[in-house]
């Protein structure tokens, strides 16, 4: 009797010390989680910082100054663009979609079906 009982005791101080390491984990987990999250919202700040230091030194003007300086400017790709638009066929390069009978739509659901049951 004497055994069974001190065997008892061991088993629930086993299990005791058990919790104890996985509520201490779970505590350092969180502890983590919030210092990441601290983390991102001091890089978020400094990225808005940054942000409105360029938005303040890119003014149209600005732009318009700098744009002027490099000359008259083109876009890269208007003669290419331009080719691919008259060799574009009608309707937008679109083609119709092939006419659906029953049996094959049929078979289409239950292939759908089979993949989202992950079978082969």
């Amino acid at each position: 009797m004497f055994g069974k009982l001190a065997l008892l005791i061991l088993c629930v101080g086993l299990v005791a010390c058990a919790l104890l390491a996985m509520r201490q984990s779970r505590l350092q987990c969180a502890h983590e989680l919030a210092q990441v999250q601290l983390r991102i919202a001091r890089h978020d700040e400094s990225l808005w910082r940054e942000r409105v230091r360029i938005a303040q030194a890119v003014t149209p003007a600005r732009v318009q100054e700098m744009a002027t300086r490099l000359g008259p400017l083109r876009p890269l790709l208007a003669e290419p663009h331009q080719a691919l638009v008259r060799n574009a066929p009608p309707g937008g390069g679109r083609r119709p979609a092939p006419p659906v009978d029953a049996q094959s739509a049929g078979r289409a659901r239950a292939d759908a079906a089979r993949v989202r049951r992950h079978e082969p």
